[in-house]
């Protein structure tokens, strides 16, 4: 007789395969033979993609050769917190348990990488208004034969957009300070560990920054319509940036020197001694006191207060103005009496302030809802003057003006 051994055939796929031992960036592959070997299993063929089953992430697929012995490896190096597909395919010395695949099968082993500790005992110390000190600790359980790297720190602005990172920095130690930071704002920092290009589970802290002084008001001005002989009104706009919560404007008002028409400088302001102060809720401020025909600079500053402290601004101006000639008063006190259907007798009192010597009275006559006007002129300088040919029946209003040589409060 004649001894022969056939060829070997198609083996069955590997049996048993498992995913143990699971780390951020590594874990163990086990299996046992194939349950028909038909033949000599002479390699293992191990796949890995990561991503769910049915849905790799493209690019990612990678292979590796094992010996026929072997009943494990280690899968490496991985991604912490990431999802995994891993299968085997068998092969002897002339098939393959499965053919070249163009998708995943539909028994690959599925498994999830762990991720680094996050940090412990995160704080933060020392804040100003555009720093703040941060420290904090290893985490408490971490593998002995990993090295780390550093940490990556995350800065957050909550106040203008919590989810959007706007800061991103290494640190190989376990505290930095923070600079460049907005002040009177609320942040957040997160930190993880780093090792090689993994990151680890956050820890997170959350801030707020010191108060600043504020930028200076803006939109100066003097309003022209109401500038009189001894006052005016101011106004302004609040500041920009705030940067804390506002308590008062300071108001500095300085005559121009006349003779030599020498403005005074805003760098020359005791910031702490200005001529009105008002609170924060108004942008507007009258000033009063003022001479006629005067020559005027104003400014204007912001001012936070933290614990007594003022934190005042930038000083906002000069705008520059003149106040207007002293006038005389108006009559006072007028009276009607004697009132029949075609006259009235209209008396009143001397001014309380004459430019001159006044010369003689006016009296406007208004009615049918101010629409006609009838002007009565009184040359001379009493106190009283009966007016003749009105309208039976008819409401009227009368306005008594002073005359002087030079100039008068109305005409």
């Amino acid at each position: 007789c004649r001894n022969f051994t056939t060829q070997q055939g198609t083996p069955s796929k590997p049996m048993s395969v498992v995913v143990d031992d699971i780390k951020p960036q590594a874990a163990t592959l086990r299996w046992q033979p194939p349950t028909h070997l038909n033949g000599v299993v002479q390699t293992y063929e191990v796949y890995l993609v990561r991503g769910r089953k049915g849905k790799p992430v493209p690019g990612t697929t990678s292979w590796t050769t094992v010996s026929g012995t072997d009943r494990s490896t280690s899968l490496l190096p991985l991604l912490p917190e990431k999802q995994y597909s891993v299968w085997m395919v068998a092969v002897n010395e002339k098939e393959r348990s499965q053919p070249e695949l163009r998708s995943l099968p539909s028994d690959v082993s599925v498994f999830t990488t762990t991720a680094y500790q996050k940090p412990r005992n995160m704080a933060v110390s020392s804040t100003t208004a555009v720093s703040v000190k941060v420290a904090w600790q290893k985490p408490s359980s971490f593998p002995k034969d990993v090295t780390v790297s550093g940490y990556v720190l995350e800065v957050y602005n909550k106040d203008k957009n919590p989810s959007k990172r706007i800061r991103k920095l290494t640190i190989t130690g376990t505290e930095t300070t923070v600079e460049n930071l907005s002040p009177y704002s609320s942040y957040l920092l997160r930190v993880a560990v780093q090792v090689g290009n993994a990151v680890g589970q956050t820890t997170s802290v959350s801030f707020k920054t010191r108060q600043a002084a504020p930028s200076a008001p803006t939109k100066l001005a003097v309003d022209s319509q109401t500038i009189g002989s001894r006052t005016a009104t101011v106004t302004w706009k609040p500041p920009s940036r705030p940067n804390g919560v506002l308590k008062n404007y300071r108001l500095f008002v300085r005559a121009v020197v006349s003779d030599n028409g020498v403005v005074p400088s805003g760098s020359q302001l005791d910031l702490t001694d200005g001529n009105l102060t008002v609170s924060s809720s108004v942008t507007t401020a009258t000033l009063s006191s003022l001479s006629p025909t005067g020559k005027y600079s104003v400014w204007v500053v912001a001012i936070n207060i933290v614990v007594r402290t003022e934190l005042i601004s930038p000083v906002a101006g000069p705008v520059h103005f003149t106040t207007h000639p002293e006038e005389s008063t108006p009559p006072r006190a007028v009276r009607v009496s004697n009132i029949t259907a075609v006259s009235v007798t209209v008396s009143w009192n001397k001014p309380a302030k004459v430019l001159g010597v006044v010369s003689q009275y006016r009296l406007i006559f208004r009615w049918n809802g101010g629409q006609r006007i009838k002007l009565w002129k009184n040359h001379q300088t009493r106190l009283e003057m009966t007016v003749g040919k009105l309208l039976p029946y008819t409401n009227y209003s009368v306005q008594v003006l002073a005359g002087t040589e030079k100039k008068s409060n109305g005409f």
